[in-house]
């Protein structure tokens, strides 16, 4: 069944009520009869007085008494009240006033303001969490349930763990040792380059005899499946430098630039793109992973599933006022430390910068750390 919800009797007569709702200590009041209750004030506190003393001498008369302090407080936690306790209870119809609405029966409530007698009943300004609100008899109040335990204690969520590398399972080497090299062939330095238009496959260099770069290619050139370890690994001289399924690794000595890649050629053009392949530098006698300066003209570096661990610098790319210079980035992880900069990068137009991350190696996987924003 519904529980109605009334305004107060507008019968000024009824326990100190005035017109529109007002009663003495504006409990219930509204702006609209503001002034009836200031011009009454004085006199409704008088019979509010009075009426309180009456309800007083009737409970003690009923060997009510006061509540416990126990029950005092039991009172002011849930609002909840025994009829064996109270005046009679609020009959909502009794007193006449308007109809505001209705609450569905067993709904929740919580007492908002204090109450005032009307004629021996004892309103309650009751709210809910929806629909009407309004006076009601307070032993048809119906506050939440208490909890019969307390609550438990929040638990912290547990700091996520570095999300796996989106490079694919097939992406960079991330060891010398990497299962793509089991058919590699040991050479030395290749002293005479790579000649225009050639390419290399299957190769395993470990040489440090010099400082000067162990592979060089003079021109266009292929290189696939190459592991290096070196004081410096690759020189692009011109032309369209594709590397793919590789490993280089530069450690320099004494006076030594130790680039794994260095493009140098001044006023030469050229494109450098990697595939599935690991940069790894180290801080001695060395610059950085790719170096490009000295006015080679880089019309296009493009790197995809690509590893850049090591070295001052992890990239150092400079276009040295070359309008035409182009950057595409595509799943690239960066494993530091790096000194200076993880990349250095001037005058590049960047064509795309997708999932470019710090990232970890663990249990011989990259793990992303955090995303690097596009610069």
């Amino acid at each position: 069944m519904d529980i109605d919800v009334r305004e107060a009797d507008p019968d000024a007569a009824n326990g100190g009520f005035s017109k529109l709702n007002c009663e003495p200590c504006d409990l219930l009041s509204n702006s609209s009869c503001a002034k009836s209750c200031s011009r009454g004030r004085l006199g409704g506190l008088m019979r509010v007085a009075e009426i309180l003393t009456s309800i007083a001498s009737i409970s003690l008369s009923l060997g009510i008494g006061a509540m416990s302090p126990s029950a005092a407080a039991q009172e002011q936690k849930s609002f909840r009240f025994s009829t064996s306790s109270i005046p009679p209870r609020f009959n909502l119809g009794s007193l006449g006033g308007p109809l505001l609405g209705t609450q569905p029966a067993g709904v929740y409530d919580k007492l908002v303001a204090g109450r005032a007698s009307a004629n021996g009943y004892i309103p309650w300004r009751i709210a809910h969490d929806n629909g009407v609100d309004g006076p009601r008899g307070n032993d048809n109040s119906n506050p939440p349930p208490a909890s019969s335990s307390p609550a438990p204690a929040a638990v912290s969520a547990p700091a996520p763990e570095p999300a796996p590398s989106s490079i694919p399972s097939s992406g960079p080497p991330l060891s010398f040792n990497d299962a793509r090299f089991t058919s590699a062939i040991s050479y030395s330095r290749l002293d005479n380059g790579v000649p225009d238009g050639g390419s290399l496959t299957d190769r395993s260099y470990i040489y440090y005899e010099v400082g000067d770069n162990t592979v060089g290619c003079w021109g266009s050139c292929t290189l696939r499946r190459l592991r290096i370890q070196s004081r410096e690994c690759i020189r692009a001289i011109k032309g369209n430098i594709v590397i793919a399924d590789s490993y280089l690794e530069a450690t320099g000595q004494g006076d030594d630039h130790a680039d794994v890649i260095q493009a140098y050629g001044p006023g030469n053009h050229g494109t450098i793109t990697l595939r599935n392949t690991s940069i790894v530098a180290h801080n001695t006698s060395a610059t950085a992973g790719i170096f490009v300066a000295d006015s080679w003209k880089p019309d296009l570096i493009d790197l995809e599933n690509v590893m850049v661990q090591g070295g001052p610098f992890g990239l150092r790319l400079h276009a040295d006022g070359y309008m035409n210079a182009h950057l595409r980035m595509k799943n690239v992880c960066f494993v530091g430390p790096f000194p200076f900069r993880k990349f250095f990068i001037t005058d590049f137009i960047i064509d795309e910068w997708t999932n470019v991350n710090d990232c970890v190696i663990q249990n011989g996987q990259l793990v992303i750390v955090k995303s690097i924003r596009r610069p």
